[in-house]
């Protein structure tokens, strides 16, 4: 939702802020996973009246909307997945962790990453498990975005016990 276009949703308000490592991991050992936020294989989760649609976690004081000016002169990397419960979360895990851990960015271009629920409400045998994950960049380097997705694969499919993310599954946006 952009600034200004409607209430702002008290979800998409900063809720964890860390410095120091042992700070992050109090709060990722105490934060629900995506599976128990988004859907659980057999539910849509909500929060008071609305269904919950997305899960993001961007540096201080960036907002996860393209117009923020450390969004909007970027892009972002997206790869969309049918996975189950477990191999969401793996995941979301290792793509949190290697971008907060600059394993995926060693030069201060991502901005932040997101695991948004796409299922396919009109299509009967959509089973529910397709999630998008984004990776956000402040610039529009290609060279740099390339890189960035290169180390993106090898975070996540480093030891991953799910599928693994290829680089042709990958699309990149301008915002």
């Amino acid at each position: 939702m952009a600034s200004g276009d409607a209430e702002m949703h008290e979800l998409n308000e900063p809720w964890a802020i860390w410095e120091q490592l042992e700070e992050f991991w109090g709060y990722w050992n105490n934060i629900p996973s995506p599976s128990q936020v988004l859907f659980d294989g057999f539910t849509r989760k909500k929060f008071a009246d609305r269904t919950v649609e997305g899960f993001a976690v961007f540096k201080e004081g960036i907002v996860p909307e393209w117009e923020d000016p450390e969004n909007k002169n970027g892009g972002e990397w997206s790869i969309r997945k049918d996975v189950g419960a477990q191999e969401l979360d793996e995941y979301w895990e290792r793509l949190v962790l290697g971008a907060i851990g600059e394993l995926i960015d060693p030069g201060n271009e991502v901005t932040g990453v997101r695991v948004v629920h796409k299922n396919n409400k009109k299509d009967k045998k959509d089973s529910g498990n397709n999630y998008r994950y984004e990776i956000w960049l402040r610039g529009l380097s290609r060279i740099k975005a390339d890189e960035i997705r290169n180390r993106t694969l090898d975070v996540v499919n480093s030891n991953n016990s799910g599928a693994p993310w290829l680089s042709n599954e990958f699309s990149y946006k301008k915002h």
